[in-house]
Parts: structure tokens; sequence; C-alpha cells
């Protein structure tokens, strides 16, 4: 389900930084979820590689 919710980020034109940040914030409320609140047995968020591959356009300069 995550996969197919990133697909359908990328398919609309929603470019792969943003899709990223995204899937960077669902991860960290789907873990408060499963680790801290035990709401989720464990978290589904476990596709590698969406997280970081953020373009450097998108990235904050320091």
């Amino acid at each position: 389900m995550i996969r197919q919710w990133r697909a359908d980020l990328l398919g609309k034109g929603v470019s792969v930084g943003m899709a990223a940040k995204a899937y960077r914030l669902l991860r960290a409320v789907l873990m408060t979820a499963a680790e801290d609140d035990r709401i989720m047995s464990r978290n589904p968020c476990r596709i590698r590689g969406p997280a970081t591959s953020t373009p450097k356009s998108d990235r904050s300069s320091p």
C-alpha cells in the first residue's frame, strides 16, 4: 500500500524530492504509532531509498 501511494504521487507529477519528504513524514508518524503508542505491530514504511533520494535542489542549504 505504501509503495502504491508513493507511485501514485510520482505518477501525478509530484517531484522525487517532495515524495521523499512526504515519505519521511509518513514514516515518522507510523514509527510513533508502532514503537511509542503500540497501535501497530510494525511500521509498514520499509521501502529502501525513497526517504534518502532527495535531489540536491530540494535539500536545504547548511
